[in-house]
Order: C-alpha cells, then structure tokens, then sequence
C-alpha cells in the first residue's frame, strides 16, 4: 500500500514538474482558470441581477392589484360574501373623487 502511494506522489511531482518547466503550458493553465473563474462570477453576478429585477417586476406588479380585507369583530355572526371581479375603469374628477365605470356588457344591479 505504501508503495502505490509512493508511485502516486512521485507521478503527480513529475507531471507539476513537467507543467512548471514547460511556460507555455504554465500560461494555458492559467488561462483556462481565469477564465472558468470569471465565468463563475460572471454567472453569480447574473443569476443576483435576474433575482432582483424578478422582485422588482413582481412588486411592481402587485403595486396596484386589489386587496380584499374582512374583518369578523363578532365569531357569532357568519360572512356571507358574493365577490365580482371583471373589467372596470377608475374615472377621477377635480376633486380626487373617483367613479368606477363597469362595461356596458355586465350587468350591476
């Protein structure tokens, strides 16, 4: 066992032997490296970028959707809700009041 071990490291000093006296090789390797380094990086830097412009692009999103909030004070009294969701437009007037102006194709009762 102390012989292949033996074997392996006198292997492994020739070929960095081989690679330091050789200055061609010595500038691939470095090379190949820098650039696989670079690329590791480069990809962080760009998965973080896409991260952050996906939360953006979901804040901004949701910025303006409708909430809906029910409060129940009293655990006695059941909610019975019919909720409608359609198309509508927000018309404001001089003074911030707004009016909502359903389609005419939906009929409001």
């Amino acid at each position: 066992m102390t012989e292949f071990i033996n074997q392996t490291v006198s292997m492994i000093k020739d070929v960095f032997l081989y690679i330091f006296e050789n200055d061609s090789l010595v500038s691939l390797l470095a090379v190949i490296v820098g650039w696989f380094l670079n690329n590791v990086t480069i990809n962080k830097q760009k998965k973080k970028r896409e991260k952050e412009l996906n939360r953006q692009r979901m804040e901004k999103k949701n910025q303006n959707k409708p909430e809906l909030y029910v409060e129940k004070e009293d655990k006695d009294i059941d909610i019975n809700l019919e909720i409608f969701i359609g198309p509508f437009n927000i018309k404001y007037d001089e003074n911030k009041k707004y009016e909502i102006e359903f389609p005419k194709s939906i009929k409001t009762s």
